[in-house]
């Protein structure tokens, strides 16, 4: 044990505190988490139990690589994670509690993630927040050597800080009911198109004066139930939930262009990239979908009509392919890459790969910049 005394105790609580009402306190926090119970790695994470996927995380210790493969695979597997979905929130559990050693020892998230970390296969952990889909923990890891040394003790911390962990979420609730901070107003004062910030969950939570407009006049999106942005049709909108699923599982690399579809089924294209949050999900606040909490931007080319095409002489021009004129055209027609796929029976690799071709010959990088130049050149 490090620091265990009434000074470094109430040192870490008051970060909590300044974490609950400034995102980037969190790591600041875990790191004295660290500093004071000794050689562990410590997590916040979130986990939908509904989908069994990782919403996001912030730690400390951990190495780049084993985070990585925990967001991609291992948190699926995780054996704790499983059963801690039922046990009681605010609770800490030490880890040989919610599953015994020996079970522990034969599953390929000790062997493959847990072990070639120094064997960090003891620990506790407290969930803080949960509902029918979702929860919030932070735990912490301790290689088996120190458990006698650390485990204890590591105990007694989380135990401390369980209800301020507690306030300080009840605080980022409260949050959600405030304006968007300085990010997100300077995001939407500089959009000459409509802009709409939405949380994690796809609701409203901010526009600017265009992005009120388009939702006001409802032929391409309006607030539903619940400030919930949907469709014309009133229905959800599943590019939108797609590409938050993409930043929630921290899938920085994906395109972020989307097609939406207005009143009369024609194609309008946007694009929807996170405002907050690091490279590993939307961010400590956003990733449980609490209402208010901005978590993106929806960016929309506006209303008008559905270009028909590029004109011959101008696909001429760009010199390209059959293949590659037949995959403009259906982007342009509003199609996926999958729907794309299925009619040309090609795989989507190869259609991955000939949207590349065509990025370089018009000039841009990516999905949403092509349609974009493609609508100003096209025929209506």
């Amino acid at each position: 044990m490090y620091g265990l005394d009434a000074d470094s105790i109430s040192a870490l609580i008051d970060h909590v505190y300044a974490a609950a009402l400034q995102d980037e306190e969190w790591p600041h926090f875990l790191v004295a988490f660290t500093r004071v119970v000794g050689h562990c790695r410590v997590m916040l994470h979130g986990h939908d139990t509904r989908t069994n996927r990782n919403l996001g995380f912030v730690d400390a210790a951990y190495e780049g690589p084993h985070l990585d493969s925990f967001r991609r695979h291992y948190s699926r597997i995780n054996p704790w994670l499983a059963r801690v979905a039922t046990m009681p929130v605010g609770t800490v559990q030490i880890s040989e509690a919610i599953l015994p050693r020996d079970t522990l020892l034969t599953t390929e998230f000790y062997n493959d993630w847990i072990r070639p970390q120094e064997d960090i296969g003891t620990g506790a952990g407290v969930t803080i927040f949960r509902d029918a889909n979702r929860m919030f923990r932070i735990s912490a890891n301790i290689r088996i050597r120190d458990q006698e040394a650390l485990q204890d003790g590591l105990v007694r911390v989380l135990r401390i800080l369980t209800p301020h962990l507690a306030r300080a979420f009840e605080i980022m609730r409260l949050r959600a009911g405030v304006p968007p901070g300085p990010m997100e107003s300077a995001l939407l004062a500089a959009v000459d198109r409509p802009a709409i910030v939405v949380d994690a969950l796809g609701r409203f939570c901010a526009a600017n004066a265009a992005g009120e407009a388009l939702l006001e006049r409802g032929r391409v999106l309006r607030l539903g139930h619940g400030g919930q942005i949907v469709g014309a049709d009133g229905g959800p909108v599943a590019a939108i939930a797609a590409r938050l699923g993409e930043l929630a599982a921290g899938r920085r690399d994906a395109d972020i262009g989307i097609v939406l579809r207005d009143a009369e089924q024609r194609p309008v294209a946007g694009a929807l990239f996170p405002v907050i949050g690091g490279d590993r999900g939307l961010g400590i606040l956003s990733m449980h979908g609490l209402p208010g909490l901005p978590a993106a931007i929806l960016v929309l080319e506006g209303e008008r009509a559905a270009p028909r095409g590029p004109a011959l002489s101008q696909l001429h021009q760009l010199k390209l392919t059959p293949a590659e004129t037949r995959l403009l055209t259906g982007l342009m027609a509003g199609q996926t890459l999958r729907e794309i796929a299925v009619g040309s029976d090609l795989s989507v690799h190869t259609l991955r790969n000939q949207l590349k071709s065509i990025f370089r010959k018009v000039g841009v990088k990516r999905q949403t910049e092509l349609l974009s130049v493609m609508g100003r050149l096209s025929t209506f």
